[in-house]
C-alpha cells in the first residue's frame, strides 16, 4: 500500500521565508476545524472555518507575535441527544503571518467564521521604478 504525503499548502501570506519551517507543520497539523484558506485577489485572502453550533461568544480570535490564534469551546449544556453528530469540541488553531499581514475583519456567518487577512507592503519596502531621462 502507498502512503500519500499530505502537504499543507500555505499561501505566501503566512510564510515569510524559511524562519517558519518546523513550526508551520506543527501548527498547521491539527484538522479540526475544518478550514479553508482563499485567494479573494492580489493581497487579500480569507480564512473561513466551519463552526456549526457555536456561538460567537465560545470562540477567541487573537494575534500576538504574528501568530494568529483561533481557538474555542462549546457551551457544555445538558442535552439529552437522540443522536450526536455535529462536532462539538474545545480547539486552537494557529497560523503564522508574514511581516506586514493585517487582519481586516473577523465575521460570524451562517456557521463560518471568516477572518479576513491583507498584505500591504509599506512605500518604502515596495520596488521603485525610475524614469530613465
Amino acid at each position: 500500500m502507498n502512503q500519500v504525503s499530505h502537504r499543507v499548502n500555505i499561501p505566501n501570506l503566512l510564510v515569510d521565508g524559511y524562519m517558519w519551517g518546523d513550526m508551520l507543520t506543527t501548527l498547521t497539523r491539527e484538522k479540526f476545524p475544518h478550514t479553508d484558506m482563499i485567494k479573494v485577489s492580489e493581497g487579500k485572502f480569507e480564512i473561513h472555518m466551519s463552526l456549526a453550533g457555536y456561538n460567537k461568544e465560545d470562540i477567541d480570535v487573537s494575534l500576538d507575535n504574528n501568530i494568529l490564534k483561533v481557538s474555542g469551546d462549546w457551551n457544555k449544556a445538558e442535552v439529552n441527544y437522540l443522536m450526536h453528530g455535529i462536532a462539538k469540541r474545545k480547539f486552537e488553531r494557529m497560523f503564522p503571518l508574514a511581516e506586514h499581514v493585517e487582519i481586516t475583519s473577523v465575521v460570524m456567518d451562517n456557521g463560518i467564521l471568516k477572518i479576513s487577512l491583507e498584505k500591504e507592503l509599506p512605500e518604502e519596502l515596495k520596488p521603485k521604478v525610475f524614469e530613465i531621462k
